[in-house]
């Protein structure tokens, strides 16, 4: 078996869901090569009493403890395969994705984490203002491939069609048990932290792994117009700022909240000439200082 294809789920949009497994039952990649496990994290419903129609080769595990986290250490530990590849509850692969990951894997066995593009189809048109924070949605688009040795974050890829080797995937769960913040950094219920997937990729290149980004790698990503409100992107933006901002604070070598960058972040938000793109950048920025302060108090009080 080549890969393991993990989707991690809490109370989802059926009609997503379906196409996500759709989309798989689709790969060009032989069903015998690859395994599909979908980890159901405590919905209510449970996925198997809504009768979801897996490939002849998934099966639905429920995992109890709620959060991202705990869902994608669950599909980790449930799997085998030398290449996982997360896909989200609401992304449709292109036909090729799981074949072309499994070519990138052999080209490139220097690198421990990768991903592609995510391109939209939104449910509502979205408005003008919204276009600069796609990228919030893991929305991804890029001329060229790219990858890194280095903290290089035009390189990152996102959790959503994420391919990870296993090397990486078990240094992520050693290093996780043991940390309480890493721990907290994924979604958890409403709350929209988001720094699982930098830490993923993070931790590849703490191993020795590089990472990168494929134009080859094509996924949809399905966009419901709950989530194209400016109330919904400001809590997104905080939700990715205090989280994004307490692993950069712990990984600081001095003090980072310096008068120098407090300026750069408000001539950032005070360059934005759009009221609603406005409120978006200083939700980010008051909750990245916030993250920041966390993560530099506890790296600063361990010893």
């Amino acid at each position: 078996m080549q890969l393991s294809v993990v989707i991690c789920t809490w109370n989802p949009r059926e009609s997503y869901l379906r196409r996500t497994l759709s989309g798989l039952e689709a790969q060009s990649l032989p069903s015998s090569q690859w395994e599909l496990v979908v980890i159901d994290n405590n919905s209510m419903p449970s996925l198997s009493e809504r009768g979801f129609d897996l490939p002849a080769n998934g099966r639905i595990v429920r995992e109890p403890t709620p959060g991202l986290t705990a869902a994608r250490l669950r599909g980790i530990g449930e799997t085998a395969a030398p290449l996982i590849v997360f896909v989200d509850d609401d992304n449709v692969l292109a036909p090729d994705y799981l074949e072309k990951a499994s070519h990138i894997a052999q080209r490139h066995p220097m690198l421990g984490a990768w991903g592609g593009r995510s391109l939209p189809e939104f449910e509502t048109p979205p408005p003008d203002w919204m276009k600069p924070f796609w990228a919030n949605l893991a929305l991804h688009d890029f001329p060229a491939d790219r990858w890194t040795n280095q903290r290089d974050f035009s390189c990152f890829p996102c959790g959503a069609g994420m391919c990870l080797r296993r090397e990486v995937a078990t240094a992520y769960v050693e290093q996780i048990t043991r940390d309480s913040l890493r721990r907290r950094l994924g979604r958890l219920g409403s709350s929209l932290a988001s720094a699982e997937d930098v830490d993923i990729v993070l931790t590849s290149l703490a191993v020795g792994q590089g990472v990168g980004k494929f134009t080859s790698l094509s996924l949809l990503h399905l966009i419901p117009k709950e989530r194209l409100t400016l109330e919904y992107h400001c809590r997104l933006a905080r939700g990715m700022g205090i989280s994004i901002g307490q692993l950069n604070g712990r990984a600081a070598v001095r003090n980072p909240l310096s008068f120098q960058s407090t300026l750069s972040g408000l001539i950032t938000v005070l360059r934005e000439v759009s009221s609603p793109a406005r409120k978006v950048r200083w939700a980010a920025f008051n909750a990245y200082r916030e993250g920041l302060r966390n993560g530099w108090a506890q790296r600063s009080s361990t010893p």
